[in-house]
């Protein structure tokens, strides 16, 4: 997950042109706070606590539906 969907600085580039291309100055927080989501689910995932790894990953899905029902992309 880490890997894939984590907080990098080529997902900030894309995430920042996105926000540039849809007049969206919040879509980088945004973004920002989802992929950081990705990283601690990982994070968590990989120490083997898979209660607190479940709640992130509801937390996750949450926030990605948010983002996605809001800016349609």
């Amino acid at each position: 997950a880490k890997s894939k969907l984590g907080w990098t600085q080529e997902e900030e580039k894309r995430c920042s042109l996105v926000g540039q291309m849809a007049g969206e100055s919040d879509f980088v927080p945004l973004g920002k706070a989802v992929h950081l989501k990705a990283d601690e689910l990982a994070d968590t995932a990989k120490a083997g606590n898979r209660d607190k790894a479940l709640v992130l990953l509801s937390e996750l899905i949450t926030n990605c539906n948010a983002c996605h029902q809001r800016f349609r992309h």
